[in-house]
């Protein structure tokens, strides 16, 4: 979860605030709330991310930080903010992704070829309309603009 501070824009004001035409984005960045990003120490990522740290503090991989950013965008949007660079998110949601699932490239694969089915034959279709003028005549509807008495 993400909080701001008492003086700065909530995540509402912020968003209307980037979206006037008139807006000087030099004063844009200085109203801009200060974000704190509450964490809670129990959660099961935050423990598999402080072991993984906790492991090798030196050789902190990019898998664990894709991890961590993808937390924090993931409490910006939750908090009602917008991130920032999508394309960034993008690609690290697809980067966590690939090693989710133990995928080794993300190139696509050959496209498969789809059997084309023939259609109906017309005789079938035909039958199909005559049973239907069979069961309404049955019913003493009118059939061929006729009423059967």
């Amino acid at each position: 979860m993400l909080v701001t501070s008492q003086y700065g824009y909530s995540a509402n004001l912020e968003r209307i605030m980037k979206a006037q035409a008139f807006a000087d984005p030099s004063r844009a960045q200085f109203m801009l709330s200060k974000k704190t990003m509450e964490i809670n120490p129990r959660h099961p990522l935050v423990v598999a991310l402080k072991e993984r740290a906790a492991a090798d503090p030196e050789a902190v991989s990019a898998d664990n930080r894709d991890v961590a950013n993808l937390l924090f965008d993931a409490a910006l949007l939750n908090s009602g903010f917008s991130i920032d660079d999508p394309k960034e998110f993008s690609g690290r949601l697809f980067r966590t992704l690939k090693s989710g699932l133990s995928i080794e490239s993300l190139e696509l694969v050959p496209e498969v070829e789809v059997a084309v089915e023939e259609e109906a034959a017309p005789a079938e279709e035909e039958e199909d309309v005559e049973d239907i003028e069979d069961a309404g005549a049955e019913e003493g509807e009118a059939v061929d603009g006729k009423e059967e008495l």
